[in-house]
């Protein structure tokens, strides 16, 4: 009886094994709104270190500025955006020596 469920157990164990692994998704970078890409371009060097970041990053800041509900947390979120992105910091850059 020990055997017998044993012997299932690695065959399960053993089918489970040889599947393949799942495919990785890759998105491609988000499209950056009109008042974030005109905030980077208007301050020096913002633009080219956002296009340095990789596209999750970028995309936690076009996410971020996009949540906005109301105009006025809209553009302060794209000032504070672009003040961090030329200082070369991530979204999240607050937690990364924690």
């Amino acid at each position: 009886m020990i055997v017998a469920a044993r012997a299932a157990w690695l065959a399960e164990k053993d089918d489970k094994a040889a599947a393949p692994p799942a495919p990785r998704v890759t998105r491609e970078a988000p499209s950056v709104p009109e008042g974030l890409a005109a905030a980077l371009q208007s301050r020096a060097g913002a633009r080219t270190r956002f296009d340095v970041l990789t596209a999750a990053q970028q995309r936690e800041y076009v996410d971020w500025v996009g949540e906005a509900r109301r105009e006025a947390t809209r553009a302060s979120r794209i000032v504070q955006a672009v003040a961090w992105i030329a200082e070369g910091k991530t979204r999240n850059w607050k937690y990364q020596s924690c």
